[in-house]
């Protein structure tokens, strides 16, 4: 009886021993892991310039035991016969920060090319004119000599894809105005990536078929300081009538009579690697005058006095006026036509007077020729459409005529 009490404690005795181990063993071999924030975490460039570089990496479920180091290194596209990305390598040495002693588990450690100096000259080697194109990525890891014992070891890596920008020519889109200057567009940099090279915006004439007509002049644009950077998310204005006497000929005094459009191109030269190259075209319509009766009135000696303005930005060719006496929507008679004015057209935003004592036949139509059932006069610019004109919708209005008949001067 007492031996099997004795073998009973024994065992009990190695059976929490056994346990004792096991727990001991179990606490042990608890690591911690180290993770990515990857939400909170951007490659891209500011507004003001530059590029930055910010994330965040976890510590959990228990602090580590030493510093983390991190590594960043640039990593260069290898490409096949066809242009086509197969592998990356490093490129050049690789930064290592050594973290400060992490205390705090299971939050964000926060790491800024901004707030750390040796990082942010890593980072800015994109503004170097030496720096290969080629090299398209950014690859960070945690722990790169597996100094710290994880749990998992496979979720320590993160890349960035290199900040491209992304030049498009909208918001605005480009125009031709009647306003001071009369071409005026933006040019924008919708991209995550600065640009340091240089940039232009290509203009040419188009034909009917969409053809160029001669060779593009190109338009530099301006940059925002001397590192010559066109910064991520930022624009810039082109006025005409800012710029050189040469791109305000070229543009409204010396186009082609074939020309129907025109092509903007942002980097025309293609210099700039983009995120988007098939975005970089807008056409728009050739610019034409527009010709607006601005006024026709009576004058109290029974005098017509018409104000003729051209609205386009373009000067306007010679052009005529009609004169044709109405009673509704009923023409009555026959219409006359006289030139407008001097031989020559109307230059943008010009107002010409007219005056029907001018012309004789004019005048002689007021007279003479008035039909009795006559209410009102219908006088017209470019009635017969032989002068280009953008709109034509108001190139007519219709007087009411004085009572009685206008007498003889």
């Amino acid at each position: 009886m007492n031996r099997r009490i004795v073998l009973i404690v024994l065992l009990g005795i190695v059976t929490i021993l056994g346990v004792f181990a096991v727990l001991m063993t179990t606490f042990a071999e608890q690591r911690t892991d180290l993770s990515f924030n990857v939400p909170n975490s951007a490659f891209e460039g500011k507004v003001e310039g530059g590029t930055r570089l910010y994330f965040n990496y976890n510590i959990f479920p228990i602090p580590t035991p030493r510093r983390v180091q991190i590594e960043f290194q640039w990593m260069r596209g290898v490409q096949d016969g066809s242009g086509r990305v197969t592998s990356v390598v490093p490129y050049g040495k690789p930064f290592l920060y050594q973290a400060p002693q992490e205390m705090g588990i299971n939050q964000a450690h926060y790491v800024s090319s901004e707030l750390l100096p040796d990082l942010r000259a890593y980072v800015d080697q994109l503004a170097q004119e030496e720096f290969p194109d080629d090299v398209i990525r950014m690859r960070i890891r945690l722990d790169p000599n597996n100094g710290v014992r994880e749990t998992n070891e496979r979720n320590n890596e993160l890349q960035f894809g290199r900040p491209r920008p992304d030049f498009v020519l909208a918001d605005p889109a480009p125009a031709f105005t009647n306003g001071r200057s009369p071409l005026v567009f933006k040019i924008r940099n919708t991209g995550r990536g600065s640009s340091y090279g240089k940039v232009s915006v290509g203009l040419q004439w188009l034909d009917q078929n969409g053809n160029g007509i001669g060779d593009p002049v190109e338009w530099p644009v301006r940059t925002f300081n001397d590192q010559k950077e066109f910064p991520a998310r930022g624009a810039r204005k082109f006025e005409s009538n800012e710029e050189s006497a040469f791109f305000v000929a070229y543009l409204f005094r010396n186009i082609p009579p074939e020309a129907r459009s025109l092509r903007l191109t942002a980097d025309l030269s293609n210099t700039i690697k983009e995120s988007n190259e098939n975005n970089n075209v807008v056409k728009i319509g050739r610019p034409l005058p527009n010709l607006k009766i601005r006024s026709a009135v009576f004058s109290n000696a029974n005098v017509l006095d018409v104000r003729v303005e051209n609205t386009g930005p373009v000067p306007s060719d010679p052009y005529n006026l009609t004169f044709w006496y109405r009673n509704g929507s009923e023409p009555l008679g026959q219409p006359v036509t006289v030139p407008g004015g001097p031989p020559r057209g109307l230059a943008p935003n010009e107002v010409r007077r007219f005056l029907s004592t001018d012309q004789r036949g004019v005048s002689r139509y007021l007279q003479n020729e008035r039909p009795v059932l006559a209410t009102q006069l219908e006088v017209t610019a470019n009635m017969t459409g032989a002068v280009a004109d953008a709109d034509k919708s108001d190139n007519t209005v219709l007087v009411t005529l004085p009572y009685g008949r206008p007498k003889p001067r």
